[in-house]
């Protein structure tokens, strides 16, 4: 016996959501879910292509899905995509922090500037997309 989906569970009818990193892979799949349960989902990511790619399959599926490109370590693009958010008349209710970039070389040979690349997306975007949501949320 299959277990219920989220759309099975809970209505998200209503709601707005952004998943960061959702061109493929996790992020795609959890904005399917979101969509399936009813939310208006910005599926947000550097890969402008992808992110349109991956909102077509939901709009297909019958989702509110907009496409956005965004680079969480840059605050104004942060700020961009919060803005267009609100520009659809939505107040974003959930945030799916899953941009991220992995490294595939070992600590000893990873170069500085790769790894300040993963510390500006991982850490630095996570923070600054999280604190202008909630700072758009509670203001």
């Amino acid at each position: 016996m299959a277990l219920p989906g989220i759309g099975e569970l809970v209505s998200l009818e209503g709601k707005c959501a952004i998943v960061t990193g959702a061109a493929r892979g996790f992020g795609a799949a959890i904005s399917r879910r979101l969509g399936k349960a009813g939310a208006t989902v910005f599926v947000a990511d550097r890969n402008s292509e992808g992110a349109e790619q991956s909102a077509k399959r939901l709009r297909r599926l019958g989702y509110d899905a907009i496409a956005h490109s965004v680079d969480i370590a840059d605050r104004d693009s942060v700020e961009a995509l919060v803005d267009a958010a609100e520009g659809r008349g939505c107040r974003v209710d959930i945030l799916v922090n899953n941009a991220c970039i992995h490294s595939n070389y070992y600590f000893a040979q990873m170069p500085s500037h790769d790894f300040a690349d993963t510390v500006s997306v991982n850490v630095v975007g996570t923070f600054q997309i999280s604190q202008a949501v909630t700072d758009r949320r509670w203001s």
